[in-house]
């Protein structure tokens, strides 16, 4: 775009005048129209910019011309609210031709827009317009996959205006490029669903078929994940095949508000998307939604430790159990390789939890001892700092979750450890070694048994582990922890990383002698 282009482009966006801009420069309107028309080019008085580019800032407040100017510059942040004086000196970069534009595709963006009169506002506008009671039954129409992040804008912003927790029913089988190909949108999308959260929103949520492992990686790893163990979600699937020809998007809260929108196969994208905020028809849409639901199957069981202690350890022992090969990563040195010894140390708040505890460690580890026999079993762990050791700072993350009062490996104890992990690398051909670089923050353990069950337990108040039998989450998760080991360790890397135990077992004797 050249400055006239560029002129006529934010003028369409904000509905300015001739006469308007005239007045706020100080010059009659034809010569804002010589402007326009490319007869006069950039204005030598800088003032002038700075004067425009102010007043456009100002009147850009909407979604959709948030949209059309983030296309216009290229700068995806641009769809979301950003500080007026920030945004002035932006566009009178642009307007001097110091940024650079992208203006045939933003302008056919505004014209889409425009050219149907469709009413278009904010999140914050929706909702303050929802509690005038002023209008009702509006249905406002997104297009594209800018368009569609828009309309989710919308929709969370309005959630945010709400003084009570409400919960959101989510489905969704169509494509999620409009999701993952804006960086800047899943960040605030993320930020979202934290504020979501803290005020005690829920989220009932029913997955398309698990077919883009990637997706899965970056959706439920980092988004959905910490959600779920949060207890304020939880995941359905439909058991049975669909076709692959029409596809669906649903957000709605009951009585409040809807996304909607629609594709078909051969489109992977949806061309429009609605914003409804009728209570009625999102009455009706949750209604659809409690139907569908009713014929899915929960992804994943969440327990709480602090109410289901005894079904918690009940399935990590069948989890143990299964003769199949598996994976597990753990933050710490893993429980199926504690000696038995270790673990009858650790002092619980009850009699009972103790029994628990003790129960759950010794059905773990003699499980865990007869699978390896004739399956393959990884094992990812993390190795302390010595000094950490010596010092009493390393807990037992299991025994965390059953509320340990004195969960602190001693120098001692995590040496015992130790030993006995180098004994399963010395006689167990089946244990794979690996050991990590740095723990993983969101995760105190995840394990995964082939084409059977996924665990997956994060440690703290209060302490949830997740159980996961769909088979393609199953797997995918298998996926996602093999793919951070890579390869396992040949011969080779197994005396390396006996080497590197040994070495450790010396540094934390020399800092505190074990007897």
């Amino acid at each position: 775009m050249v400055f006239a282009d560029k002129l006529n482009f934010l003028i369409k966006l904000t509905n300015t005048t001739n006469k308007q801009l005239g007045d706020l420069l100080s010059i009659h309107q034809s010569q804002i129209s010589r402007m326009r028309s490319g007869a006069r080019g950039v204005p030598g008085n800088g003032e002038y910019i700075r004067i425009m580019a102010t007043h456009f800032a100002s009147q850009i407040k909407l979604d959709y011309q948030r949209s059309a100017l983030a296309e216009a510059l290229g700068r995806p942040p641009l769809r979301l609210p950003v500080e007026q004086s920030v945004l002035a000196v932006i566009l009178t970069e642009w307007l001097i031709g110091t940024v650079e534009d992208s203006g045939e595709k933003a302008e056919l963006y505004l014209r889409n827009y425009r050219s149907l009169g469709v009413t278009h506002t904010s999140g914050t506008e929706l909702a303050a317009e929802s509690a005038s009671g002023e209008r009702k039954g509006d249905v406002f129409v997104y297009y594209g996959d800018s368009g569609k992040r828009a309309a989710v804008y919308a929709f969370l912003g309005y959630m945010l205006e709400q003084k009570e927790p409400q919960q959101i029913d989510l489905s969704c089988d169509e494509s999620l490029e409009w999701l993952e190909s804006d960086p800047d949108f899943l960040i605030k999308l993320q930020e979202y669903m934290n504020e979501l959260e803290r005020r005690g929103f829920t989220c009932r949520r029913i997955v398309g078929t698990t077919n883009d492992l990637d997706y899965t990686f970056a959706s439920l790893r980092y988004r959905w994940l910490p959600f779920y163990l949060s207890g304020h979600a939880t995941s359905y699937y439909y058991p049975r095949l669909r076709d692959a020809v029409y596809r669906r998007t649903l957000i709605v809260s009951r009585g409040k508000c809807a996304v909607l929108s629609m594709s078909t196969g051969r489109f992977v994208s949806s061309r429009v998307t609605f914003f409804i905020k009728d209570p009625d028809v999102a009455d009706s849409l949750d209604d659809e939604f409690g139907d569908f639901l009713a014929m899915c199957t929960p992804h994943m069981t969440v327990y709480d430790m602090s109410q289901m202690p005894g079904q918690f350890a009940a399935r990590f022992i069948e989890f143990e159990a299964s003769p199949l090969a598996g994976i597990q990563r753990t933050n710490c040195l893993s429980t199926v390789t504690m000696p038995a010894s270790v673990a009858s140390t650790v002092k619980m708040e009850t009699p009972e939890a103790q029994r628990l505890f003790i129960e759950s460690c010794t059905g773990r580890i003699n499980a865990f001892n007869e699978v390896v026999k004739d399956h393959p079993i990884t094992d990812v762990i993390y190795l302390d700092q010595p000094e950490d050791v010596a010092e009493g700072k390393v807990n037992m993350p299991i025994a965390v979750a059953f509320g340990a009062q004195q969960c602190a490996y001693t120098a001692e104890r995590y040496v015992l450890h130790l030993r006995n992990i180098l004994w399963y690398l010395d006689h167990v051909p089946n244990y794979h070694l690996v050991i990590m670089d740095e723990k993983d923050r969101d995760l105190d353990y995840a394990g995964v048994k082939e084409s059977y069950r996924a665990l997956l337990v994060r440690a703290g108040e209060p302490c949830r582990a997740a159980e996961v039998s769909e088979r393609d989450l199953v797997e995918a998760f298998g996926e996602l922890l093999h793919r951070s080991v890579k390869t396992l360790p040949d011969a080779a890397q197994r005396k390396k990383d006996a080497a590197r135990i040994r070495d450790l077992i010396r540094r934390i004797e020399a800092i505190k002698p074990v007897g």
